[in-house]
């Protein structure tokens, strides 16, 4: 296309008293229009824009959309301001970030038949508001956070994160486009680039087996119903990730280590997500600092990323790369970094296994031969939302405890917590038959809703002859859940025990005689009762 030797002078407005004229050369794309916007109100260039042409915000009629929006006929990066036939006087809105909708207000000044070289703002007027004002460093609670130890960063994974946030990747592909890494240590990392709501800007890579079947049921996410569901599915995520991230995010050790290595390499952080953080999602423990092996994954899995962008950016698209939506695929793009370069073939998406969930053996059905068995008991087990430290002393983790409660007069049970289930299901098992043994009670039946509570009551129901249901629903389990959840999220489970255990301390026999037989008895069973309550509840009990 032959170069024109003609300007436009562009008055973009950002409410009241707030402009930038920007002088800008007819053969320049409406992306390049909309970086010198963005660049001029000293904004971050981290989410999808939009031009409306006709005036009318939203409107389809003569709208140019980001290259990430495909569905879009028009895209911002192939249109010249030329050919968007811009003349003097014309108005238009530009829209960046569709989730806080910043809406600039455009205006042709003049035509100038003149070459303008590289775009510049000829006037400026009012200070541009600040664009992301959640996050002031003051915003964000330090008790919020764990402490991950601050860990050496090799300086070459430093670089190629850098280089990676610059290609902006996550603005060009989906989270379902994945594509598979052949690691320098013989295993296969499926990654996938997150961003493009431009709100958790990061990519992950999912390791062999388990990381893909941690991955699959991410993306199935759609398909979980509860919110107990959702959390399990979050912190049984398999992956490492490099994450961008705001300064209030990380620990002030990691920032001086980070600002260190921008100082030396001329560096600068602006914007929200300016930061690298690596991460390393282990099942059920707290997100933790990454090893030098993870390091070197990672920077393998960012040198593949930023060899994808730039094959985009040579004007190659998603579908000749051979990226989509992983779940429509059956082959994706298999990447291999060399000291020669990027070597490019297929793997074909794996298949999902099942979780294998440990069948403990039961030990004690002599000592539960004498108890007679009644009624319908519901059990779960259920995993902490607070994490704790873990009996390895190493990464805290989230603990799985087993609830039952019986349906006919309340009465509950619950285990102690315990990490690492795999190895623990047995003590999980036998701290429940003890507690049955003690409170001289055993169930008839028990109904269930998970795999996991199914194979470790599984032994135990088949020698002891109980039955067990299923259900979608439980009438009575559901709602005490809701409320352990609801006293975590309040960090405030002992103290509202305690409340509790004082409030019935205050009631006079005959008072006391009214509350539910299944809650005093429940009571018995907490380790800190006075023994002043536990014989005044007793004799409560045996009238």
């Amino acid at each position: 296309m032959k170069k024109l030797k003609k300007s436009y002078v562009i008055s973009v407005s950002l409410g009241k008293r707030c402009y930038r004229h920007i002088q800008i050369s007819a053969n320049d794309t409406l992306e390049c229009l909309s970086d010198c916007i963005l660049s001029a109100f000293d904004f971050s260039d981290e989410h999808l824009h939009a031009f409306f042409m006709d005036n009318r915000q939203w409107s389809e009629d003569d709208a140019y959309f980001h290259y990430a929006e495909e569905d879009a006929e028009r895209h911002t990066c192939d249109y010249t301001l030329e050919q968007a036939h811009l003349e003097k006087d014309k108005q238009f809105k530009y829209i960046f970030d569709f989730g806080d909708a910043w809406t600039f207000q455009c205006k042709v000044l003049s035509v100038l038949d003149v070459a303008t070289p590289r775009a510049m703002v000829v006037e400026s007027k009012g200070k541009a508001p600040n664009q992301y004002t959640d996050y002031a460093e003051d915003y964000y609670d330090d008790e919020d956070f764990i402490d991950i130890p601050a860990v050496d960063i090799a300086p070459e994974l430093y670089e190629a994160a850098f280089n990676y946030r610059q290609t902006k990747l996550w603005k060009k592909l989906y989270d379902t486009d994945m594509f598979a890494v052949e690691l320098s240590n013989g295993e296969t990392g499926y990654c996938t680039v997150m961003g493009r709501a431009g709100e958790h800007i990061a990519i992950a890579v999912y390791i062999g087996q388990n990381g893909w079947n941690s991955f699959k049921k991410l993306i199935l996410s759609d398909e979980y119903h509860s919110d107990d569901e959702m959390f399990e599915v979050l912190i049984s995520q398999d992956c490492i990730q490099c994450e961008f991230v705001c300064k209030a995010d990380i620990s002030d050790d990691v920032l001086e280590k980070i600002q260190a290595y921008g100082k030396a390499n001329g560096i600068s952080f602006k914007g929200k997500n300016s930061y690298p953080d690596f991460i390393r999602y282990t099942p059920y423990k707290v997100p933790w600092a990454v090893n030098p092996q993870e390091q070197k994954i990672m920077k393998e899995v960012l040198l593949a990323a930023t060899y994808i962008s730039e094959r985009l950016e040579s004007g190659e698209t998603r579908k000749t790369i051979g990226l989509d939506d992983i779940r429509e695929v059956s082959e994706i793009p298999l990447l291999k970094v060399t000291e020669n370069g990027v070597v490019c073939g297929r793997t074909a998406v794996p298949e999902s296994t099942e979780i294998a969930y440990p069948t403990p053996e039961f030990k004690k059905t002599d000592k539960l031969k004498k108890l007679k068995k009644k009624a319908s008991w519901e059990c779960e087990a259920v995993c902490l939302r607070s994490p704790s430290v873990s009996d390895d002393g190493e990464i805290p983790g989230f603990p799985i405890i087993l609830i039952a409660v019986n349906t006919e007069n309340d009465f509950m049970l619950v285990t102690e917590p315990f990490h690492d289930y795999n190895k623990n299901a047995e003590q999980i098992l036998d701290d429940f038959v003890t507690k049955m043994i003690e409170n001289k009670v055993c169930p008839g039946s028990v109904v269930i809703k998970d795999k996991r509570t199914e194979m470790l009551l599984k032994d135990f129901c088949d020698k002891c002859g109980i039955i067990m249901m299923t259900t979608n629903k439980f009438s009575k389990l559901d709602a005490i859940k809701a409320e352990l959840f609801d006293m975590q999220e309040r960090g405030s489970i002992d103290d509202d025990i305690q409340m509790i255990l004082n409030l019935i301390d205050s009631l006079s026999e005959e008072e006391m005689a009214g509350v539910p037989i299944g809650i005093l008895q429940n009571i018995l069973t907490y380790p800190d009762i006075s023994e002043s309550l536990r014989k005044k509840i007793e004799k409560v009990l045996n009238k």
